[in-house]
């Protein structure tokens, strides 16, 4: 809303206490979770049968087509170990996976406090065998509400959610190259040794199938996401002056994400069934590496308002609203990695190579302040008018640009009460509208306003390496608001109580100011 209200806005409100007993509530779920419809690989016989009709198709030799009859009927059997029929899919894939989820609410209070309290618990495996990994979510919501003393309220809110991920770093999303592996898994190849301490080549860049979708084989990647959030309103209500309030509202929120992806690299060997013998076929794609990252992000918010509200003389219905509003941005990000790792038993950074080390980080902040004014006023609550003037500061653009001034005004006529409908009873509502508004958007990067400098790369000087730099581009000092100016008309009708209702809308936007990009 406010300074970035051009695009629209969602308003969100949480559950809260009531006042009576506490009251607990448990819930517990398990449920099993399984595709209705996934295409399976072609089998064995399948593969043959397509590579010989296709063969033949062209016109080639007989004598050089790659399967007979007799062949392709033996991998359809896949009874004799020389024309393996493996299923790939069935021995990477289950039918179904585990779901559990765990709630408890705690609710109840006094005429002065009510309290509602949530806690969660979900989990949610994968649809892979082989230690394919989860999805954890915890959460926690806590909602106070008291009335400090008479006519001083307070609320205070406080939600965290802390989600883990473990997964094969290969991923099971849309465009993951795990499906890729699992449908250009040979067939004809076993899936298990005699050696179990040796894995079976499965036709694949990444060895197999089944230690490619493995945690514990092939690697993982652990996603550690935390959204802790507090916030706190305080209003008076002004008992010597009816209508007029006081009101008090802080919020912190902090987000961070820590990553750790660990790619493991094992051999892959064919098994010669008449001689006995284990011939070295490849190394799985990715060599033993780690990455570890962390991000993290703060918003810190504060607001303050004054507002009132009467109604005089039983006509005059009036509102004022005064408010200022800051909001403080933090950001940093670290990310390390390393190659070359002698072992896989050590999943520790520093158990990797020196010599394939790189680093990088960065740190960020912007902020924005705001001032609103607005009035509203309705005579017997048939005319209508709003108007605001909102000033708005955003710390992306350059001090002599930074602040930016949008009114707004909107008026009203609710038709229906008036004494001339009153012979038309049919018409429960009819109201026309108009109203004009602008506002602001400061979607730009941050600090264009200034030329510099960032990090790009390193560069070998004589025996010494220096991170390069390169230009960001020329400085832009004249950057400042782009507006949005919306012109609305509309018409809100209801009739014979409400059996028909609705309303028409007309809008008109125009925008200005939009920042452009220019090619040299």
């Amino acid at each position: 809303y406010g300074a970035r209200a051009g695009n629209g806005v969602v308003v969100i409100t949480t559950k809260k206490g009531m006042n009576g007993r506490t009251v607990i509530d448990v819930n517990s779920s398990f449920t099993l979770q399984g595709s209705t419809k996934i295409h399976r690989p072609q089998s064995s016989g399948q593969r043959a049968q397509l590579l010989r009709e296709s063969h033949i198709n062209q016109g080639l030799p007989m004598e050089q087509v790659p399967y007979t009859e007799e062949q392709i009927e033996k991998y359809f059997r896949g009874d004799d170990p020389h024309y393996l029929n493996s299923d790939w899919f069935k021995a990477t894939i289950r039918e179904y996976a585990p779901q559990q989820n765990h709630n408890i609410v705690i609710r109840g209070g006094t005429e002065r406090l009510q309290f509602y309290n949530f806690f969660s618990y979900n989990k949610q495996e994968t649809i892979l065998k082989h230690d394919g990994g989860f999805y954890e979510r915890f959460n926690f919501q806590s909602n106070i509400n008291a009335e400090i003393i008479n006519n001083l309220h307070l609320s205070v809110n406080v939600n965290s959610i802390w989600e883990n991920r473990n997964f094969s770093y290969l991923g099971l999303f849309g465009g993951s190259n795990f499906w890729d592996g699992l449908y250009d898994s040979d067939p004809k190849l076993p899936i298990s040794l005699p050696d179990d301490t040796k894995l079976a080549y499965g036709g694949i860049a990444y060895g197999n199938i089944i230690a490619a979708g493995s945690t514990k084989i092939n690697g993982y990647t652990k996603t550690l996401d935390r959204e802790n959030r507090i916030n706190a309103t305080l209003k008076y209500d002004v008992e010597r002056i009816p209508g007029l309030t006081l009101k008090a509202f802080i919020d912190m929120t902090e987000n961070t994400t820590r990553q750790k992806e660990f790619r493991k690299q094992h051999k892959f060997y064919r098994y010669n069934i008449d001689t006995g013998e284990y011939t070295f076929e490849k190394s799985g794609q990715d060599p033993t590496g780690l990455t570890e990252s962390y991000r993290g992000n703060k918003v810190f918010t504060q607001q303050y308002s004054v507002s009132y509200e009467n109604l005089l003389k039983e006509k005059h219905r009036i509102s004022v609203l005064g408010l200022f509003e800051s909001i403080a941005y933090r950001g940093n990000d670290l990310l390390g990695k390393r190659g070359d790792f002698i072992s896989d038993a050590i999943e520790q950074i520093n158990a990797g190579g020196i010599g394939s080390s790189y680093a990088s980080g960065s740190a960020s902040e912007m902020g924005r302040a705001s001032w609103v004014g607005r009035f509203n006023y309705a005579y017997q609550d048939k005319y209508l008018i709003e108007t605001i003037i909102r000033a708005d500061a955003s710390a992306k653009f350059p001090p002599k640009k930074r602040w930016g001034y949008f009114p707004s005004i909107s008026i009203g006529w609710v038709v229906s009460e008036e004494d001339f409908m009153k012979n038309y009873d049919k018409i429960d509502h009819l109201k026309l509208r108009a109203s004009y508004g602008a506002s602001g958007n400061d979607a730009v990067g941050n600090f264009q306003y200034l030329s510099g400098y960032a990090f790009d790369g390193q560069y070998i000087l004589g025996d010494k390496t220096y991170p390069g730099l390169y230009m960001t581009g020329l400085a832009n000092p004249l950057l400042t608001w782009e507006k949005m100016n919306i012109y609305n008309v509309g018409v809100d009708f209801s009739y014979n109580n409400r059996t028909l209702y609705g309303s028409f809308d007309g809008f008109y936007r125009l925008r200005s100011g939009i920042p452009g990009h220019r090619s040299v």
